[in-house]
């Protein structure tokens, strides 16, 4: 079923042209996020959505989150970064959002058990990766300040905000990446795209914009 929907995303990538927007930064903080309280300092909860996206295979999902997993001393395995990812089906677990403290954060384990199960849930600063031609949202490591944006096509403004960063870029490239030991299904890696940096192969585009905006 994956191959056969990575096969017409394929086709209609040629055909689908991502809208040509002009994204306009707001100000840094979580008064810029949907539903902020100012009392607490913080937001309701809300997931992220692909939008607008050159894969149909994947429009309207939800994220999720996997990780990587590094062997420490006597062999016990260890959580060396997590990432959000785009799930290859929409039933998959959703990872929670919140922006507190002036940053986003996601509800994820963030250790595991000397067995490799995953544990220690809870709300994990994020940061956009700050190598070059990597742009993955993760969390566990430091990295550059994501942002929130508006979007407008001429002087019209869209539905929505949206996330992005570095400079001011909120256009995310989506590749496929098949089923490994942390996700048994598959996902689609989501990156930032620079606005200097070339679509890499068998990747598409699209917005990550926030549930509910």
């Amino acid at each position: 079923m994956v191959s056969k929907l990575l096969t017409i995303s394929a086709l209609v990538a040629t055909v689908l042209a991502l809208p040509d927007v002009t994204p306009k930064q707001l100000p840094s903080g979580c008064a810029s996020y949907p539903n902020y309280h100012a009392d607490s300092g913080e937001t309701d909860g809300f997931l992220v959505e692909v939008v607008d996206s050159e894969n149909p295979a994947i429009e309207g999902f939800y994220d999720t989150s996997d990780y990587s997993v590094g062997i420490g001393a006597q062999g016990r395995p260890y959580m060396r970064w997590g990432y959000l990812t785009i799930p290859t089906r929409n039933d998959i677990a959703k990872t929670g959002l919140k922006c507190s403290d002036g940053v986003l954060r996601a509800w994820v384990d963030t250790e595991l058990t000397a067995a490799g199960a995953p544990t220690n849930t809870q709300w994990s600063p994020l940061a956009l990766s700050p190598y070059a031609n990597d742009g993955v949202l993760l969390y566990k490591v430091e990295g550059e300040e994501v942002r929130v944006y508006e979007h407008y096509v001429g002087e019209e403004k869209q539905p929505g905000l949206f996330l992005g960063g570095y400079d001011n870029s909120t256009t995310w490239g989506f590749t496929y990446i098949e089923p490994h030991a942390t996700s048994e299904y598959g996902n689609y890696q989501m990156r930032l795209i620079r606005t200097t940096e070339d679509v890499g192969t068998n990747e598409t585009r699209g917005f990550v914009k926030i549930q509910g905006s």
